[in-house]
């Protein structure tokens, strides 16, 4: 599957702001920038830069000139910054001052050789949005995006396509991005460039290119003649290496916290490439697959629709006892061999689509325990089941190089180590071959990948790494308690082969290899490859039939009309940029239920960070709901002090607008200021029918304006809270919000 998972890897990195490039050819600005350093040229000798950094700030500020004016940054110079490319980076000095993990205010890059600007992610200070409302929406934004490109990139603008222009692309992140994110893909002889984009985002309220980032190979291009067609490669992939049922995680299916794992058929090969001229299976580096290593699996999976095998285990609700967990860590480093005195040496978590596991580790201690542990070896114990998370050996020598197993050997060994730390799940797993395991590493890798109702789930399994000299280096069962779709209605695998021939998803690319994969910090070759590869829907859904993608289908062009002239439009398709509107449309004067609204609003406070990581899980208390698929939302809010965890919640009744109030104040924080004995004025006409215990809730958030009267000046308190409203509230909250760390 890593065959999909690169070039979508590559767009949702550039979509988090992270992926840096090259960038600018406008010729008013730029032909002077670029000229003008030639004045400032060091001796370009390695490691020092040929662009001083007065030149580098300067086309800085070029590019963005009311970001950058009057700002102190610092400089710093690194010749291997990214892409092993010289590079002067500006970021904010202040950092440290801001609060929480915010990341720096600026954070730029300019190429060191060119003086081209590379990178630039500009995230202000909240104060900059008090009192602001959203003012674009996503088609406004794009017209901003689209009139930069064409300033900054006049050559390059015929060579590009909009790449992400689905108005639901959804933002994966624990709150509200008030970004509008943009993406140009490249195209050379009409073929797309898998490396080559540039990535434009605009701040919502402001108005501003905020981000940036361009990546572009001034090469030659193979052409694309003499090229097998894509129906015959994919007869050539269906009759070597077929297809195989199996879990997949549809990103966004169910909402933006959590996935629906699905049935689906996939491709049953380890290739990340195919040769454009053979259809011969290529590794990540370019390199040939051997025909016998094509194969992810090389057994045969047989669904059980009826579940009545390998069903997920439900996790328990309470922690262990710290001392069961400790007497689980003795027994296993006994198990191992390994002597001493067993102290706790920390803990951790891990997390996902659908899932979440939590850890605490225990180390060998020596006579002084708890200034000079050995921390060479540790054991993670699950806080909830008390079974062991994960094992490592770390910076210990492989042993007498004269005695090394062979990689059959290893995965021998490798079984039989979890036959005897985990028994129970021994007839669960199945071997998935991964091309960084190779024969002749000093450490052999194993990816054992859980199977539930006969078929592979590669969210789970127990991954182990064993030394040449068979020592066990690492061990780790991921194994959690996940929703899985019932194998009920599954097509059959003849029909699913029917649709994949159809369909032949696979297209053209030129792509840059990954260099060398064995040596730590290699990046892109320099030079592009035509080569084959799926296309983003290249998996067959095991009961409909249809393609799949790695995250749902966008909206139709008439259910966004629906809201595109509403007066809180912008606000509306903000939230629609975080996926957080439903995909069949809204209205949006219709009324929202509660468990709708503190969805929303649990996303427009921000995540809770670091310091909840080790809290016990919160036990739900609520009269009317013992089990909720929007637990985690509900734990999130209490948390939060959003609601308390006491009587009945009514997730299903109808919001009402001073109860919305109510909560909106709890999220800020602010539920001591409304208790005050002091009643808060408000300038509602009818502020006499507002619940006397809710009256100064509503007063504090009409004075942040967050809430707002109608065109009579009147609040009606008991009224829904429709979803326009909320849009425009939540996203004015989603700036003011503390930080949660």
């Amino acid at each position: 599957m890593k065959k999909i998972l690169a070039p979508i890897l590559a767009v949702l990195i550039v979509l988090i702001f992270c992926l840096p490039g090259i960038a600018a050819d406008n010729k008013t600005v730029w032909s002077q920038a670029v000229i003008g350093s030639q004045a400032v040229v060091s001796s370009g000798e390695h490691g020092q830069p040929i662009i001083s950094e007065e030149k580098a700030r300067e086309n800085l500020a070029g590019m963005f000139p009311e970001i950058i004016a009057g700002q102190d940054l610092q400089a710093e110079y690194n010749d291997q910054s990214y892409m092993s490319k010289p590079c002067w980076n500006f970021r904010s000095r202040d950092i440290m001052q801001q609060p929480g993990p915010r990341g720096f205010e600026i954070d730029a890059l300019v190429d060191a050789a060119t003086g081209e600007v590379v990178r630039m992610n500009y995230n202000p200070d909240p104060d900059l949005y008090r009192g602001k409302n959203v003012r674009l929406t996503r088609e406004q934004a794009l017209a901003i995006a689209h009139n930069y490109l064409e300033k900054v990139h006049p050559n390059k603008v015929s060579q590009l396509f909009l790449s992400n222009n689905d108005p639901r692309y959804p933002y994966y992140g624990n709150d509200i991005n008030m970004v509008y994110m943009f993406l140009w893909s490249r195209l050379a002889n009409g073929v797309i460039v898998d490396a080559d984009n540039i990535y434009i985002g605009v701040d919502a309220i402001t108005g501003k290119v905020t981000h940036y980032s361009y990546n572009w190979h001034n090469v030659q291009f193979p052409q694309a003649d003499k090229s097998i067609s894509k129906q015959e490669l994919t007869a050539k992939l269906l009759n070597e290496s077929g297809l195989f049922p199996a879990y997949v995680s549809v990103m966004g299916a169910t909402g933006n916290d959590t996935s629906t794992f699905i049935p689906a058929y996939v491709l049953n090969s380890s290739a990340a490439y195919y040769d454009c001229h053979t259809g011969q299976g290529l590794m990540s580096d370019g390199s040939k697959i051997a025909p016998e290593d094509m194969r992810i699996y090389e057994q045969v999976f047989i669904p059980q629709p009826d579940g009545n095998i390998n069903k997920t285990e439900l996790t328990p609700r309470k922690k262990i006892n710290p001392e069961a967990a400790k007497k689980a860590a003795e027994d296993f480093f006994k198990f191992m061999g390994i002597k001493g005195e067993v102290i706790r040496s920390g803990g951790g978590s891990s997390s996902g689509d659908g899932f979440r596991q939590e850890y605490w580790t225990y180390s060998i201690g020596s006579e002084d325990k708890y200034q000079n542990m050995d921390n060479n070896i540790q054991v993670g114990i699950d806080v909830y089941t008390g079974q062991i998370a994960q094992f490592h050996r770390y910076n210990n020598p492989a042993g007498d190089s004269d005695k090394k197993i062979s990689y059959q050997e290893a995965q021998n060994k490798a079984i039989a180590i979890i036959k005897q730390i985990n028994p129970d799940k021994k007839d669960r797993l199945a071997l998935h071959k991964q091309e960084w395991a190779g024969k002749d590493n000093e450490i052999y890798s194993f990816n054992f990948v859980r199977l539930v109702n006969g078929i592979p789930c590669e969210r789970e399994g127990i991954r182990v790494e064993i030394d040449n000299s068979g020592q066990l280096r690492s061990y780790w069962s991921n194994w959690y308690d996940i929703a899985y779709t019932p194998l009920t209605n599954m097509i059959s695998p003849e029909k699913a082969r029917k649709i994949y021939e159809e369909q032949e998803p696979f297209q053209l690319a030129y792509v840059f290899p990954m260099q060398n994969l064995q040596a730590p910090g290699q990046g892109m070759s320099t030079q592009p490859r035509l080569v084959y590869r799926s296309q983003e829907k290249s998996r067959v859904d095991g009961v409909s039939g249809k393609m799949l993608g790695w995250s749902v289908e966008g909206q139709s062009p008439a259910a966004a009309a629906s809201w595109t002239s509403h007066w809180a439009a912008p606000a509306l398709s903000l939230l629609n940029e975080n996926g957080l509107l439903p995909a069949k449309g809204i209205n949006p004067d219709e009324q929202m239920s509660r468990i709708q609204v503190l969805k929303i609003l649990v996303r427009a406070t921000g995540n809770q960070y670091y310091r909840h990581i080790d809290d016990q899980e919160i036990a739900l208390a609520f009269t009317d709901i013992s089990e909720s698929p929007d637990g985690k939302v509900l734990q999130q809010a209490i948390k939060k002090g959003i609601i308390p965890n006491q009587g009945n919640f009514h997730p299903n009744q109808i919001m009402s607008r001073e109860d919305f109030a109510v909560w909106l104040v709890n999220s800020l924080g602010y539920q001591e200021v409304a208790a005050i004995k002091n009643h808060i004025d408000t300038s509602f006409g009818d502020a006499d029918q507002i619940s006397p215990d809710k009256a100064n809730y509503v007063g504090i958030a009409e004075g942040l304006g967050l809430l707002r009267a109608d065109e009579n000046k009147y609040f009606h308190p008991q009224d829904a809270i429709t979803w326009a409203e909320i849009a425009n509230a939540v996203t004015r909250l989603a700036v003011r919000a503390p930080a949660r760390y």
